[in-house]
């Protein structure tokens, strides 16, 4: 398990490579994160927009809203994120 608090992010990202496309901005401040068995979560504020595809995933986020579907599937809004690392209990 694994436990952050008090995380900034900016970043852009643009990729296109043999694993997928890559087309992210990411504005935000977590005041805690967690991970483990497979779980991911994010409490905090964030406006993350953009897409990504690759083999295993898809996500499509704009100001924070967004899904993730693929072996990780989850949810996000400007105050928070879940996702489940659903290969890790399908495989």
């Amino acid at each position: 398990m694994d436990f952050k608090f008090l995380n900034a992010t900016v970043e852009n990202k643009f990729g296109i490579n043999k694993d997928g496309v890559d087309c992210m901005e990411k504005l935000g401040v977590s005041l805690v994160e967690f991970e483990g068995a497979g779980i991911k979560s994010k409490i905090g504020l964030n406006l993350d927009t953009g897409m990504s595809v690759n083999s295993n995933t898809m996500e499509i986020k704009v100001e924070g809203f967004g899904i993730k579907l693929g072996k990780e599937t989850g949810f996000s809004t400007p105050i928070g994120e879940v996702s489940v690392d659903l290969g890790r209990y399908l495989d």
